[in-house]
């Protein structure tokens, strides 16, 4: 049985849902993820129709798939683009489990969508006192590793937004994990430049 955290959560953002002539786009992730929504669908212009999971759930959960079937549901949505990312939570998988689970994550979009994939790396985390040399960006620094392996085993492009945001402490807010609405818009260009050339190769 997965462990669970404290609190758990779940937010979905399903925008325009009865237009079908657009191109519409799936962000999966965590709150970093729900952050930069909106200067996603800013970025977009209302050219592309965006849709968000946004979830604590480790990939170990299965609630995690219920969710990520019922936004995938192809009798409502079919996606040109995923961009996703699962890596700040979970954090008593070890790293063989989370690759493991991150290519689970990708063989079920897969077998329930026809999107292209884009994985994310996850952003890093900053301490006061040791800055990056900590256990939690230890882990996150192996599990975008492994994410990198699980990308190269499917052919898939790798959104680096740990390096985009390593080292700018302009861009965080003060809770080590979380950033300003600069830095949400920063990565929000980078994921929308990420999502434009995979609907341009369709």
């Amino acid at each position: 049985m997965s462990k669970l955290e404290y609190i758990e959560w779940c937010d979905f953002w399903i925008e325009d849902q009865n237009n079908k002539d657009k191109p519409r786009v799936l962000l999966v992730g965590d709150s970093i993820t729900r952050d930069y929504k909106g200067p996603v669908m800013e970025l977009f212009k209302s050219e592309v129709t965006v849709n968000v999971m946004a979830s604590s759930r480790g990939m170990d959960n299965e609630d995690y798939y219920f969710e990520l079937g019922y936004i995938l549901n192809r009798d409502r949505f079919e996606y040109s683009a995923i961009h996703l990312n699962n890596g700040l939570h979970g954090n008593h998988l070890l790293a063989d489990e989370y690759e493991s689970l991150l290519d689970k994550t990708v063989l079920y979009i897969k077998e329930n969508s026809k999107a292209a994939i884009i994985i994310a790396l996850s952003t890093p985390v900053y301490r006061d006192d040791t800055k990056y040399e900590n256990e939690d960006n230890e882990r996150v620094l192996e599990r975008n590793k492994r994410a990198r392996k699980v990308a190269e085993r499917y052919g898939l492009p790798v959104n680096d937004l740990y390096t985009l945001s390593y080292d700018k402490e302009e861009m965080r807010i003060g809770d080590g994990f979380h950033y300003n609405a600069t830095g949400s818009k920063i990565q929000a260009e980078q994921v929308v430049e990420y999502i434009k050339t995979a609907l341009q190769m369709r």
